[in-house]
């Protein structure tokens, strides 16, 4: 997030020095030493400039000076210039397997405090509010003195609404049906947004790595359930409906007899999904858990990786990825997840993947693998937050 603030007008009508100011709190941050003077040489912008937006910054407790470059030197001293990060901070909530996993954050993508809470599968709409308000309450109590809390951000599963902030459905918890996050707004006075965990993901890595921008990426998931995110050129595709890249619950016809948690019979989540696994690992597995950190060290174990029932999975999670792959054509494919995160899978993931591809597209595809799961949802969540709220702090009043 650091790196963006210099382009932080960016698309809005934005005027020269509004565009200075914002390059000198980038600069702040990311140079420990920065002084008033060396930030006029580097950009070459006029020293009264520099200092007037400096002291507009330190006024409003967006930076503070730090200890003198020469103390004791004759003449008006040279003081280093710290930002203050915790000015601003934002609960980012989001959910992985059955937990919903939150932390309180700041601009500098410091995380204050972190917690998490179990949602049982036969949660409704009322049982997840008292859960999520009360995490939201006990992460906000960490909110540090002088901090302003600026709202709330999720990620959810299923089918989401953004724009009227509504979670429409979730086949992992059937109870919940069209749970308005405006009318929770109201009753509890605190602003939140919601998006779909995917999107939030693939949003913080085309912010995170900036030539992603410039090709068409796919973020594919296999781990709880099994779903993806696309991006054209940075633009990240969506539906009017709030479902998009729901590979997951395509049906692959064989197994017309197993029940998905969406409702319907045959989909590819049946047979490869983790909470369609457990139940057959269990017996023999006892310690194999639904929870995607806790089945990514499963798949650790010696033996566990090479077993009929993780190969089954691979036969068809594979058809899946290459079903994706002939509908969007994508320049990088990103994995994320427990299978993915596991060398010896996802080595033969790709391989069947390769072998289905036509000989002019198989060298054409660049493949990239996310660790530890869905961790940049905690930054991605709040992005946007930070940025609406940094933006009016960074625009000249001089």
């Amino acid at each position: 997030m650091i790196l963006t603030f210099g382009t932080i007008h960016d698309g809005t009508r934005y005027r020269a020095k509004d565009r200075e100011k914002a390059l000198i709190f980038q600069e702040i941050c990311a140079n420990p030493e920065a002084t008033r003077k060396e930030m006029a040489q580097k950009y070459g912008f006029r020293p009264t400039s520099v200092s007037r937006a400096v002291q507009e910054m330190l006024d409003d407790g967006l930076i503070a000076e730090g200890s003198s470059r020469e103390p004791g030197k004759p003449g008006r001293p040279e003081f280093f210039l710290k930002p203050n990060y915790n000015l601003l901070t934002a609960v980012s909530m989001y959910i992985e397997g059955r937990e919903l996993k939150g932390a309180l954050i700041n601009p500098g993508e410091e995380i204050i405090a972190a917690d998490s809470v179990y949602i049982p599968k036969d949660a409704d709409n009322i049982k997840f509010k008292g859960l999520m308000l009360n995490l939201i309450d006990k992460l906000s109590s960490s909110t540090p003195g002088g901090s302003t809390l600026i709202g709330t951000a999720l990620s959810l599963v299923g089918t989401v609404n953004p724009v009227n902030k509504l979670w429409i459905s979730s086949a992992r918890f059937s109870a919940i049906k069209n749970l308005d996050f405006n009318k929770l707004e109201t009753e509890k006075n605190i602003r939140i947004t919601i998006r779909r965990s995917l999107d939030t993901e693939l949003e913080y890595q085309l912010i995170k790595n900036n030539e992603l921008t410039k090709k068409n990426v796919l973020l594919f998931h296999w781990g709880f359930g099994i779903g993806a995110a696309y991006a054209y050129r940075g633009k990240i595709l969506g539906s009017a409906i709030g479902r998009f890249g729901e590979i997951g619950h395509t049906h692959v016809g064989s197994v017309k007899n197993k029940k998905c948690l969406c409702g319907a019979y045959g989909c590819l989540e049946t047979e490869a999904a983790i909470w369609a696994l457990v139940p057959l690992l269990k017996p023999d597995y006892p310690e194999a858990d639904e929870d995607e950190r806790k089945f990514s060290r499963f798949l650790r174990r010696p033996g566990i990786a090479e077993l009929d029932i993780i190969n089954n999975a691979l036969s068809f999670t594979s058809i899946g990825l290459i079903n994706l792959y002939k509908i969007f054509y994508p320049d990088i494919i990103m994995f994320i997840g427990p299978f993915t995160e596991n060398e010896s899978v996802f080595s033969k993931l790709i391989a069947r993947f390769k072998a289905e591809l036509p000989d002019y597209a198989r060298e054409a595809v660049d493949y990239r693998v996310i660790m530890e799961g869905f961790r940049g949802a905690v930054t991605g969540n709040v992005y946007n937050l930070f940025r609406n709220k940094l933006r009016i702090l960074l625009t000249a009043g001089y």
